[in-house]
């Protein structure tokens, strides 16, 4: 029998070809209009339908391949109703061998059925190096910088889903077969090839340009300046160090925010980028490799079919009028993707679009299934309409929330801490946009109130696990009535919820960017029309813990420094001021740093305050 086509089922199809063609094979079948199917020595399938029309499946062939006489140019419903129909219904078959890992897949059998010129683009990634996370299975996973492959059976690598297209498919198939080889039992990462190296001269221009803008000031860098930060950033971009040219890219918006006296601007963002960029390249003059700088990612990847659930939307303030954010999980890669559109000042939020028939509000609660779409490094994706090949549909429905699994769904604080405790610190991992967007189930929501000192609405709930979860909205202009919207979810039933995770103590604390009712509804606060909060006023807003509330006051202090200049004498005294305080909360090497920095430290000595304090409070949750 055709143990590839065995290992086919409906979630696999999708995948393949796409959920209309997976439904119309099903009602085909479930007529009793299904195939009658023989199969030859060689294994080659051949199948005729009521209708007359006759299909042929050779082995190793993948399903848009398959030959069919209904004229269809790709994947056809006929293709797929054999692939479902297969097998033996009355469950008299012999049983289905043991599973065997892709990484016995041997080199010949690569070639043979990838060809030689995917094989050989995937040597040129190796000798490049790259990192390769695994899900062992079945089914066994494999996550590239530049895609996710999804095997349906190690002997039926032609079926295998990978969800970028054109040239950089085989290729993809073949490293991840490579890396389930070379992995040690268990490990769920491999690095395949050569840690890729970097030329330290080429660390300094980045190095220098941060520490001028620390010496200055953000608020008063020169414009001669701005020629330079293109060309660094230019740089960056044609050695493919991707996470550097991304912070430079922020900088250049935070200093334009700047100067345009825009919402936009935050001085406490403006100094982590500077940040970020002294602990990179300070990791790589240290021995670190390029892949600490973006050496190895693909700034751009085409997608192939994959189905994108709406996980909410966040709005925030933008020079030109305000920034919509919406989340969106593709739940067969596991990573939560954010399609960005500005919407100008005096623009309704609830009618901006992102393209002629999707609606941002739609989009943020809705489920798409989409071809042709582009995601970047950072995990933007773009769903231009006009480009040649994209297809987007609306999945018919809710989006179903209980398919969301692990890491995405996060099921108690102790599952937090452990994914927080395995992370590198900020400054030195890729940069993803929405790494903390999760989903939280809510078995009980106890209080809410208002705090109007802060702005702020509050809900104390009770998870299935028993841990104390709380949700925060702050008040904001651009969404007068997400507040309201929000109270009047939790106060009718509110089951689960999607947003900005953070640990306080022992106790999970979440920004919602969408909650699910107990409809099955999804409602996404930012984008909805609420009345007023009628919530009862907090009695006093809840003080943070002092170990907390010290390494907070010491990032906002080394923020103003950062903003002012280093010279700046009375920040670097406000800087020493807050070393008392660290102390007593035991932090003594970073009482220490502070006072490094008031005595007149330099960029090393900031930069060492900071990332200090940086990797604190990120430990802390």
């Amino acid at each position: 029998m055709r143990t590839d086509l065995l290992a086919l089922d409906a979630e696999a199809l999708v995948r393949l070809a796409n959920k209309g063609l997976v439904r119309r094979a099903t009602k085909l079948l479930d007529k009793g209009k299904g195939p009658v199917c023989t199969e030859a020595r060689d294994g080659t399938l051949q199948a005729t339908f009521p209708d007359g029309v006759a299909l042929t499946w050779p082995p190793a062939t993948p399903l848009a391949a398959v030959t069919c006489s209904c004229g269809a140019s790709a994947a056809c419903f006929h293709a797929v109703a054999v692939a479902l129909s297969y097998g033996d219904p009355q469950g008299t078959s012999e049983e289905p061998a043991a599973h065997r890992s892709v990484g016995t897949v041997s080199d010949d059998v690569l070639h043979e059925q990838l060809g030689p010129a995917a094989v050989a683009r995937a040597k040129r990634w190796v000798r490049e190096g790259l990192v390769v996370r695994l899900e062992h299975g079945p089914p066994e996973v494999a996550h590239l910088p530049s895609g996710t492959v999804r095997f349906v059976a190690a002997d039926a690598l032609h079926l295998a889903h990978c969800d970028v297209v054109g040239e950089e498919r085989g290729a993809s198939i073949a490293v991840a077969v490579w890396a389930f080889r070379a992995a040690e039992p268990g490990a769920d990462e491999v690095m395949l090839g050569e840690r890729a190296s970097v030329e330290l001269q080429d660390v300094h221009p980045v190095q220098e340009l941060v520490a001028t803008c620390l010496r200055a000031g953000v608020s008063q860098l020169p414009a001669t300046l701005r020629a330079e930060l293109a060309a660094v950033q230019e740089r960056a971009r044609d050695r493919g160090w991707v996470w550097v040219a991304g912070a430079l890219a922020d900088l250049d918006a935070q200093w334009t925010a700047y100067e345009a006296r825009s919402a936009a601007h935050r001085g406490t963002r403006a100094a982590s980028v500077l940040g970020e960029l002294l602990g990179r390249t300070g990791a790589v003059v240290r021995g670190g490799t390029g892949q600490l700088l973006g050496v190895g990612e693909a700034p751009n990847t085409r997608l192939d079919y994959v189905t994108l659930m709406g996980l909410g939307a966040r709005v925030s303030a933008h020079p030109e009028g305000h920034q919509v954010s919406v989340y969106l999980l593709d739940r067969s890669a596991g990573v939560v993707l954010v399609l960005q559109r500005v919407v100008a000042a005096g623009e309704a939020l609830l009618e901006a679009r992102a393209g002629r028939r999707l609606a941002l509000s739609w989009l943020a609660t809705g489920q798409l299934a989409t071809r042709g779409a582009r995601r970047s490094a950072h995990r933007t994706v773009s769903l231009a309409e006009e480009r040649k090949g994209s297809r987007h549909e609306r999945a018919e429905g809710v989006p179903a929330w209980s398919t969301i699994e692990a890491p995405i769904r996060v099921a108690s604080l102790a599952a937090w801490r452990e994914e927080l405790a395995a992370r590198a610190p900020r400054c030195l991992r890729p940069r993803r946009l929405a790494e903390n967007v999760r989903v939280v189930e809510i078995a009980e929501v106890m209080r809410v109130a208002w705090s109007p000192g802060a702005q702020e609405l509050h809900a104390w709930c009770r998870m299935a696990s028993g841990d104390a979860l709380q949700l925060q909205l702050a008040h904001d202009p651009a969404t007068p009535g997400a507040c309201g919207a929000l109270q009047h979810i939790l106060e009718h039933g509110c089951t689960e919820a999607a947003g900005h995770l953070a640990a306080d103590g022992e106790r999970l604390v979440l920004v919602p960017t969408a909650l699910r009712t107990a409809s099955g509804t999804v409602l996404a606060p930012a984008l909805a029309s609420g009345a007023p909060v009628t919530a009862p006023v907090m009695e006093r807003s809840a003080q943070p813990r002092a170990l907390v509330a010290a390494l907070r006051s010491a990032r906002t202090r080394l923020a103003d420094l950062a903003h002012l200049g280093l010279g700046n004498a009375a920040a670097r005294r406000s800087v020493g001021e807050v070393a008392p305080q660290l102390t007593q909360c035991g932090l003594r090497k970073a009482a220490q740093r502070m006072r490094e920095v008031a005595e007149g430290g330099g960029v090393s000595a900031w930069a060492d305050a900071w990332l200090t304090t940086e990797v604190s409070l990120e430990q802390l949750g």
